[in-house]
């Protein structure tokens, strides 16, 4: 009886001394709790913008940063008092940062996270896309396809659409990759948007045409790539006739020579991939109807200006076969714009507005 008091005293005290040995353990190995810092953020143009990145920060990034023990000791109540008590400092990177106790449920949530791009309006502001991903797949914060393409869209707008090249080159850090359909319609939709509101003109043309190359490079990689070859954003028409439109608009800046070949090569990819190209709406509804447009004008578009290029119009053959697809595609995008609802005639929509910037002859 008296062994057994004994063994239920030393259990006793072992317990009373978890906690000072999980402390001392602390304080021992206050070097780095990770072998890379906390993301920081760059300077942005608004107050709210830096306040709400640096909430983030301060709440997702930096506990979600520390190792397990020092998680621990911040979310269990039961060593509340003591963290208060003895203030410990644990070292991220070259920031030394102060233990203080939180609640695990009151971590910024998704609302909260996905806020500060609504916030973002410049490609300054853009840049700090970059670390707020390496942040998010650090603290295990799973963004779905659809915010990837909201902010392609957003950060286009912005004429941010380097940041979105860079986070793709930096996918191991940020999770971020090209390879899905929307995501990779989103981008040729940006770059192709971008240069029309310039008139397919001047150095806007050329910045995107080189960004548009530089996303098929990057599409090209493995992670990148759809495993659905239907699907690969790569090899869909939207992507080559953007790429087309590009190249030829800057040809048609040299006077129409195509020098490089490019338009030509886009050219003859275009009808290689014309099964790909999609003649008819999901629905008849408008949403459905625009978004094919979306998809096919720039086809159209791109094979229109082609054949004002020497390396397409000289070519009987390939010239003759995008004749023939264009009277296709305008019957089709006729079809719908006939049914563009009264609402949008003075504000289009995004698809009839690319169709009332370059209308059908």
């Amino acid at each position: 009886m008296a062994h057994n008091g004994v063994s239920r005293l030393l259990r006793h005290r072992s317990c009373l001394q978890q906690p000072s040995t999980l402390f001392r353990q602390i304080r021992n190995k206050s070097t780095s709790a990770s072998t890379a810092g906390v993301p920081s953020f760059g300077p942005v143009s608004t107050p709210t913008l830096e306040k709400q990145l640096n909430y983030v920060r301060e709440h997702l990034f930096v506990p979600m940063y520390m190792t397990e023990h020092q998680r621990r000791l911040m979310f269990r109540t039961r060593y509340r008092d003591r963290l208060v008590e003895e203030q410990v400092k644990v070292t991220i990177g070259d920031e030394e940062f102060t233990l203080y106790p939180r609640i695990r449920q009151e971590l910024p949530d998704r609302e909260t996270v996905f806020a500060t791009m609504e916030e973002m309006k410049t490609p300054k502001d853009w840049e700090n896309l970059i670390p707020l991903l390496i942040g998010l797949r650090k603290s295990h914060f799973a963004v779905h396809r659809n915010s990837y393409e909201k902010w392609i869209r957003l950060a286009g707008k912005s004429g941010a659409t380097a940041v979105i090249l860079e986070l793709a080159k930096q996918t191991r850090r940020t999770g971020f990759t090209l390879a899905g359909y929307g995501v990779g319609l989103q981008l040729a939709l940006s770059l192709y948007q971008r240069a029309e509101s310039a008139g397919f003109k001047g150095d806007v043309v050329t910045t995107a045409l080189r960004q548009a190359e530089q996303a098929a490079h990057i599409m090209n990689t493995p992670e990148h790539t759809n495993s659905d070859p239907l699907l690969d954003p790569k090899r869909q028409p939207w992507f080559i006739g953007t790429c087309l439109q590009l190249s030829a608009a800057q040809a048609l800046e040299n006077g129409g020579e195509d020098v490089d070949k490019k338009v030509a090569s886009y050219a003859r990819k275009l009808m290689g991939n014309w099964p790909l190209v999609k003649l008819e709406s999901a629905s008849d509804k408008w949403g459905h109807r625009d978004e094919l447009l979306q998809e096919i004008v720039p086809v159209r578009t791109g094979l229109a200006t082609a054949l004002q290029v020497d390396s397409v119009s000289s070519d009987k053959n390939l010239r003759k076969q995008i004749q023939q697809r264009l009277k296709v595609l305008d019957d089709v995008i006729s079809e719908q714009m006939s049914h563009l609802p009264p609402q949008y005639q003075e504000n289009p929509t995004r698809g009839a507005s690319f169709v009332k910037a370059t209308p059908v002859q």
